[in-house]
This record gives C-alpha cells, sequence and structure tokens, in this order.
C-alpha cells in the first residue's frame, strides 16, 4: 500500500474530527515541522520559526483547556479574527478539540461589510487579536449575543479575559466526537458578485473535502505546502503534510513579492503550491523579467547564462503540483508560469467555491492543446471534468427560486445555462438564512442541489465550460441576445496586447441596454487619453476580431481602462459591476448614451 492509499484510509477510519489527525501524527512523528512561518526580516532578509506536530498538538490542548476555562463550549459559534500565522493554527485545532464553531469573514472585504457578516452569526464568543477585541468593544450592539471574549497576544483590556495564562494539564484534550452534520465551521463568501452569505460547513463536508483533494491531488505525507491561502493549511496539517506560511499579505495576493515567494519554494523544498492567477501572474512575471535579465548578462563567448538573484535562477524544480482557482487564468500567465516549472510537475486550473470544493479540475497542457481555441472563439473556459464524486448539471437560466426540481429543468448538451453541483462536499445549507437557502438550494428527493450561480455548459466528453456569473450576463434589448462574460472575454483576451478585459452593460437614454468591453492593456504605464492614435488602433483591431465571431458582434463600445478593479479574496476577479457604473460614466459624459 503507498503513502496516498494509506492516507486515504486514514480519513474514512478515523472519526470526524479534524484534531484525530493532528494527535495521531503528533504520535507518529512528533519532531516532524508542521509549520513553518515568518519570524523575523534583518535588512531584507527574512528568518523563519518553525513548530513540530508534537508542538501544535501540545499548543492546542494547551488553548483548548484555556478557551474551555473559558466558557466556550461544543456547538458554541466564536467570532474567529486571528491573523495568519501560528496562532491561526493552534487556535483552530483548540476549537476543533472542543467541538466550538469558528466563524470566518475574510478582512479584505473591508470593515463595514466584515462586521455586518459577523453581526448576522450571533455568535456566543469572541476570540481574536487585541485590535479586534478593541474593535468588538467599540462596536459592542453588533456584538451584543457574545457571552465570552478572549484575547490573542498583545494583552488584554479592561473586562476581558487573556488567553496567554498557564494552564497545567498533563492529559491532552479530551476530543470533541462530533455527528456528520454537526456544523464544523462557518465561513462566510466573498460578496464580490451579490451579498456576502454564511456557509455552514459540516463535519463530514470537512473529511469530504479533504479525502477528495487527497485522492485527486495524489498528495503524500512528505509533500511540502506553500499556503497562499492559511486557512486552507489545516488540510494540509490532516494530511501530515509540513505547511509554509510565506512573506506575503494573503488579502492582497497581486503586491505579494514574486521574488520572496519564490526563494520561500527553494529554500524549503516546496511540492505543492495553490495560488490565485493574481499571484501566479506575478511568480510568471518575474519569471519573464529573470530570463530577460540572464540572457543580457550571458557569456558572449560561450553563450552560458550567469545566474542571477539567487536563489531564483532556474526553474522551481521541487514543486510537483501547481493549481491555480479563484478567477480564469490568462493565456501569458499558463506561459510564464509553465515555463518556471520542471516537466514533470503537474499545473492546473481548478473551479470550486465557499460552498463546495474542488468541484472540477483541468490540467493547463490539456488547455491549451485541447481547448483553447474554444476559448478564443467565444466557446467559453474549459474547467475540466467533476473531480470525485461531485456531480454537475446545467439547469434553465433563472433569477427566480426553484421551489422544486423537474427533469425538464436540464439544459440539453452543449447549451449554456446555470451549473449545480451535489455531492458530500458541498453544503446543504447557509447558516440561519432561509431566504438565501430557497434562493440557491434545490431539494432533489433526499438530496440537496447548490446553485453555484455560474453558467456554463457540459459537453459530450463530461467537461465544464464556463461562461460567467448569472448575475453578470448581459441581456440586450436590440437584438434579443444574451452576452456571457468569459465567452466575449475568451475573444477579446487573444488580442496579443490585451492583459484582460470584462463584459459591462450600459442604459441608454431611452432605458436600453448595450454591451461594453472595457480593456486593460498589458503596457504597464498606458494612458489611452495621452496615447490617442494608440487607442484608435487596437479599437479598430478588437472591433475587426469581435466580427469573426456571433457571439461577439453586439458589443458596441470599447473603452479602456488602466487597471480593473478585482475581487478582494484572490484579486482576480473582476467587479464588473463596479466597473459598469464607472462605463455608464464615462460614456455619458462623452454623449455616446
Amino acid at each position: 500500500m503507498n503513502k496516498i492509499q494509506q492516507g486515504t484510509n486514514h480519513a474514512y477510519r478515523y472519526p470526524l474530527n479534524p484534531a484525530c489527525y493532528l494527535r495521531d501524527h503528533a504520535v507518529m512523528y512528533p519532531k516532524k515541522h508542521a509549520l513553518t512561518y515568518p519570524d523575523k526580516e534583518h535588512q531584507g532578509e527574512i528568518s523563519y520559526g518553525a513548530m513540530t506536530f508534537q508542538d501544535l498538538d501540545q499548543r492546542s490542548d494547551l488553548e483548548a483547556y484555556a478557551l474551555y476555562n473559558q466558557g466556550f463550549r461544543r456547538g458554541d459559534t466564536v467570532v474567529f479574527m486571528v491573523k495568519p500565522g501560528p496562532e491561526l493554527f493552534t487556535m483552530l485545532f483548540a476549537m476543533f478539540k472542543i467541538g466550538a464553531v469558528p466563524v470566518v469573514v475574510d478582512p479584505g472585504m473591508g470593515l463595514k461589510r466584515m462586521l455586518h457578516c459577523y453581526s448576522r452569526v450571533r455568535a456566543q464568543r469572541f476570540l481574536g487579536v487585541l485590535p479586534a477585541t478593541v474593535l468588538r468593544v467599540m462596536a459592542f450592539p453588533l456584538f451584543s449575543t457574545i457571552r465570552s471574549t478572549v484575547t490573542v497576544l498583545g494583552g488584554s483590556i479592561v473586562g476581558q479575559s487573556k488567553l496567554l495564562e498557564t494552564v497545567d494539564h498533563e492529559q491532552p484534550f479530551p476530543l470533541a466526537e462530533p455527528n456528520p452534520d454537526e456544523t464544523a465551521l462557518i465561513c462566510f463568501t466573498t460578496g464580490s458578485t451579490g451579498p456576502a452569505k454564511a456557509v455552514e460547513i459540516n463535519y463530514q463536508m470537512v473529511q469530504s473535502m479533504f479525502v477528495s483533494i487527497v485522492e485527486h491531488s495524489q498528495i503524500e505525507t512528505d509533500d511540502i505546502q506553500l499556503l497562499t491561502l492559511p486557512l486552507f493549511g489545516f488540510f494540509g496539517l490532516m494530511q501530515g503534510n509540513r505547511c509554509v506560511l510565506p512573506k506575503m499579505d494573503p488579502a492582497m495576493p497581486a503586491k505579494a513579492n514574486p521574488k520572496t515567494i519564490i526563494q520561500a519554494i527553494h529554500q524549503f523544498k516546496v511540492t505543492s503550491l495553490f495560488a490565485s492567477p493574481a499571484l501566479l501572474n506575478r511568480l510568471g512575471a518575474y519569471g519573464d523579467y529573470l530570463k530577460t535579465r540572464n540572457k543580457e548578462k550571458s557569456n558572449e563567448k560561450n553563450g552560458a547564462v550567469t545566474p542571477i538573484g539567487n536563489p531564483v535562477s532556474g526553474q522551481l524544480a521541487s514543486l510537483r503540483l501547481v493549481s491555480c482557482g479563484g478567477a480564469p487564468i490568462t493565456l501569458a500567465t499558463m506561459q510564464s508560469v509553465t515555463a518556471l516549472l520542471p516537466e514533470h510537475a503537474v499545473f492546473e486550473t481548478t473551479w470550486g467555491a465557499t460552498e463546495g470544493l474542488p468541484i472540477t479540475s483541468m490540467p493547463i497542457d490539456g488547455l491549451l492543446d485541447e481547448t483553447y481555441d474554444g476559448l478564443i472563439r467565444g466557446e467559453g473556459l474549459c474547467l475540466g471534468r467533476p473531480v470525485g464524486k461531485m456531480r454537475v448539471k446545467a439547469i434553465t437560466i433563472t433569477d427566480a427560486a426553484i421551489s422544486h426540481w423537474t427533469p425538464n429543468l436540464v439544459k440539453p448538451e452543449k447549451c449554456v445555462g446555470e451549473l449545480i453541483i451535489q455531492g458530500e462536499n458541498v453544503s446543504d445549507r447557509y447558516y440561519q438564512d432561509e431566504p438565501s437557502n430557497r434562493q440557491n438550494k434545490i431539494r432533489m428527493g433526499d438530496k440537496i442541489w447548490h446553485r453555484t450561480g455560474d453558467l456554463g455548459r457540459i459537453d459530450a466528453q463530461g467537461r465544464i465550460w464556463f461562461y460567467g456569473r448569472k448575475s453578470q450576463r448581459v441581456v440586450l434589448d436590440k437584438p434579443d441576445q444574451t452576452l456571457y462574460t468569459v465567452s466575449i472575454e475568451g475573444i477579446i483576451n487573444a488580442h496579443t496586447e490585451v492583459y484582460r478585459s470584462a463584459l459591462v452593460s450600459v442604459t441608454d437614454r431611452d432605458g436600453g441596454v448595450s454591451a461594453v468591453i472595457v480593456v486593460e492593456l498589458k503596457q504597464s504605464g498606458f494612458n489611452p487619453v495621452s496615447n490617442h492614435r494608440h487607442q484608435v488602433r487596437i479599437r479598430q483591431e478588437l472591433f475587426a476580431l469581435m466580427m469573426q465571431h456571433d457571439v461577439s458582434k453586439p458589443v458596441q463600445q470599447v473603452l479602456f481602462h488602466r487597471s480593473l478593479p478585482v475581487d478582494i479574496r484572490h484579486n482576480a476577479k473582476i467587479d464588473r459591476q463596479l466597473l459598469g457604473r464607472w462605463a455608464q460614466r464615462k460614456l455619458t459624459a462623452r454623449g455616446v448614451i
């Protein structure tokens, strides 16, 4: 039996509590590094600290006792506001050991929206760093249901409890034994294409996600993972992997220092990486820059390349798996990242959601060789086939709730519809949010199908083709036609000078709807206002390109934007609602509409 099979059986053999895996690893290889994290930085040099599996287990035991002493109990919902670092994972496992339910909100969505999310849950407990605790006191009406507050590091404030007090217990904390449908944690969606929703994730879903990821990715115990989305790290720790937190702000991957990321990959011989397209674009662009620099410093006598920028002078030889998700990846990023990887590495794009992951997977080489022509013809982005036991269907597009399932909802093969998913790694419900449950869930017998809000089609080979978000489709009055964002943008992005684009709609004086494509060019400093001749040429070429395909002929306007606004989690999903308002103002000011 190989390691991956052992890991898979391990997943099914153990109880549902993720902390069971941590305790098992602490016994089997106590001195193995579980977590590596930035510790200090001096003159640009980053030193890293480390925790072993034994350290992590023992520390989380002490914290579980401390939290229990402060009133934390099984089933309690807990506002969880801890920065990425060792405390994030020790506290997370401590709550799993108790059976408390962490409530996780992405801080990048902004303070007002974040506080609104927390207030909707009406949590019983609060666990956070000192600034978060101060915020909790200042915004007391939004946290009126909180019965106990615990501060992590940095001291405490009047009336609050301080966690870092000595807890003397010789025995490991007794682990909660949850039921499969018991809530393990609550994670909010980003709200990038609609109101943020509280996704209820039960213990069966956690285990199913873990098993699906391990089986699909063939992750083994000796793999080393780089965590660009820190919360996902608990899956790696459940598997027994060493997890490396790089020096970066996870909320802003598009601003990460690529040299720092690549140095961490080299230093710790990282084997697997999940990242948003925005971060991969940074890595790929840096690789292109180094390639150019190396060529300039080539030895003229024998053509040898002089390595510079040590240790990032060659391929990322340790990586065997790179997964990309969160938004469509551009052709330039696919090509530049592929050039950095060793031949044996697997580079894939994945489709998932807060409500269920992973859903599908597609190797990048297959996307480039087999399906890219379809993308640039306006046929959508191929997301690959469903992973594991995940089931996917395309149904009739409607903004209305679907109260009950009927077979005629299913769209014929190759027809675009709303993609719905069902499986053990899909959430059945939102937390205390019946309106969202009615709008986004469909009951089929004893199964619940989740409406993803994504549009797409399923081909004869069972592959899923993504056309964009349902809420962002453009429904035209004349001609009577619906345009899909990814379909049109795939055509536009094929232009060699386009970095990315966005389809939006504007309304004219008579209330009619028109389609507009907004373009961000690859030239970092390009200003179309001061480069009128360049602007005219690109616009003419884009219209000529769109006239070659029936799906893009209805687009009436092309605008240029210096930097398209993006989402707060992956820095890659374009905020088309905001961009649409910008386009409306631009065209109105010009008297075009």
